[in-house]
């Protein structure tokens, strides 16, 4: 598991996998976290906390990760548009 998450992280992965892939599963991932924090109403600030750094985390290495991979297409096109 660690050597896919860091395949991602140093850029080693297509572009195509690292956006299609990464953005919908982890906002589907941190979506289905929020809503089952909301329908179980929780309200403990501690565990809102570390949700909250939980999607962070998450966020900041989606977001590296796609920034490094993007080179990593044939259509250099769209290297820009995703880092823009």
């Amino acid at each position: 598991m660690w050597k896919i998450i860091l395949s991602y992280w140093y850029g080693n992965e297509k572009l195509w996998k690292a956006f299609w892939i990464l953005v919908p599963g982890s906002n589907f991932g941190i979506g289905v976290a929020v809503n089952a924090a909301e329908h179980y109403k929780v309200t403990s600030i501690g565990v809102v906390a570390l949700l909250l750094v939980i999607i962070i985390t998450i966020e900041v290495w989606v977001t590296v990760s796609v920034w490094r991979c993007a080179p990593n297409t044939p259509k250099k096109i769209w290297c820009w548009i995703v880092r823009i």
